[in-house]
């Protein structure tokens, strides 16, 4: 009989799925065994964990596919020789989508998937995914292509627990889906899926702008995704309706008046793409214009508007508009917090917006959050847990402006 005993399962795990009980158990007991040291008999394990003779293969089974203990018939269940223990765990990234982007924002949150791996003690690795030799006007298809040779013979293979994608285009992100790997994505498509709440941002941000007496609000976001396939375009066009019938329903419940020619959003490029039923013409504008362009742009339509015409609150869906928008009222001469009221996206500890604290009403996303959701969907399902749960949400907080420091 071995020495060795599991304890039962802690308190911490009893509210957790039979099967993610058992494999975060075992791989604690195998991290604090070391690699090579023998874990108790199939007896002791079930005796000890209190679990069925089913559960406990099942768990088993996973824990080897995961290279954390072998199993040698007639000796017994080892601690991998050549395993470092902790789930590895890859972080996928779209190599031009994380390079083309100005924000702040990708670099805080790939800081903040580093921290929270190093917290739970799991081993991350990064990988840059490639969509350049991606053709967006083929029938869209699973395809591994674009990721390294390597990183898919790793995936095949079993070696990876989970994977986070971050902006992959969707030939990669439904191969991945099709290998039954546990995945998670933030601005792609996967098994589980975080999304950061558009509506809830409109909502607060046009509820402040209405409850501090605006009457006429210019609303710009960006719609359209950074890569788009041309057999999704349609799809596409559903979310301007949506955008228009959301923005329509919430100046009314909030006593603010609903103009058409107030909101600002991409929707000429998409149907430009889709008279041309090719991609080019998309892709010239968008590679031309930024976002910072597009907020600078649409401040200077709305100033050209008649006087008794023009918003006298704006909210905008990205920071990054905000930023060009800022610019644009500067050269116009008019003031923040004065002339207009502005609701805008900021993130977290972002400096995208910094010096402007004290005249925006700032509809805040919390990076943490984003990276919390992430992990704890990405381990339910490396636990075996049955998702319930396909999109989790992250709502924006509400930051209204700030008093400037006197000096």
């Amino acid at each position: 009989m071995s020495s060795i005993l599991v304890p039962p399962l802690s308190e911490s795990t009893r509210t957790r799925p039979r099967m993610q009980q058992v494999c975060l158990e075992l791989s604690n007991l195998a991290r604090e065994l070391g690699a090579g040291a023998k874990l108790p008999t199939v007896v002791e394990l079930r005796s000890s964990l209190g679990v069925s003779l089913t559960t406990l293969s099942g768990a088993l089974d996973l824990l080897e596919k995961r290279g954390i203990i072998e199993r040698v018939h007639g000796h017994g269940i080892f601690v991998a020789q050549n395993h470092a223990l902790s789930p590895r765990i890859a972080v996928i990234c779209e190599q031009n989508f994380l390079a083309n982007q100005t924000s702040p924002f990708w670099k805080i949150l790939m800081e903040s998937v580093e921290d929270r791996a190093r917290r739970a003690d799991e081993t991350l690795e990064t990988h840059f995914a490639q969509s350049h030799g991606v053709d967006v006007t083929a029938p869209l298809l699973a395809s591994p292509q674009g990721l390294q040779p390597s990183l898919v013979a790793d995936i095949e293979a079993g070696r990876i627990a989970g994977v986070l994608g971050i902006g992959l285009p969707l030939t990669q992100s439904f191969w991945l889906r099709d290998q039954k790997i546990p995945f998670v994505a933030f601005a792609a498509m996967g098994r589980g899926m975080v999304t950061t709440d558009r509506a809830q941002l409109l909502e607060k941000g046009l509820a402040e702008l209405g409850r501090l007496g605006c009457r006429r609000v210019g609303v710009g976001v960006i719609v359209l995704p950074h890569l788009v396939f041309l057999d999704r375009l349609q799809r596409v066009r559903g979310q301007y309706e949506q955008l228009h019938s959301q923005v329509a329903e919430f100046c009314a419940r909030f006593g603010l008046e609903f103009s058409p020619e107030l909101i600002g959003d991409d929707r000429e490029f998409l149907e430009e793409a889709l008279r041309a039923e090719n991609l080019d013409f998309l892709r010239r504008v968008r590679g031309r214009v930024s976002p910072q362009e597009f907020g600078f742009e649409l401040v200077q339509k709305w100033w050209r508007l008649p006087a008794e015409k023009r918003p006298d609150g704006l909210i905008f869906g990205v920071d990054l508009c905000t930023h060009g928008a800022l610019a644009a009222l500067r050269q116009l001469g008019v003031e923040p917090g004065r002339d207009v009221q502005i609701a805008t996206h900021s993130n977290w500890h972002s400096p995208l917006l910094m010096g402007h604290d004290h005249h925006l009403i700032r509809l805040e996303y919390d990076t943490y959050e984003i990276v919390n959701a992430l992990f704890e969907m990405l381990e339910a399902q490396i636990g075996g847990e049955t998702m319930h749960e396909v999109q989790r949400p992250v709502f924006p907080h509400l930051r209204r402006p700030t008093q400037p420091d006197s000096f």
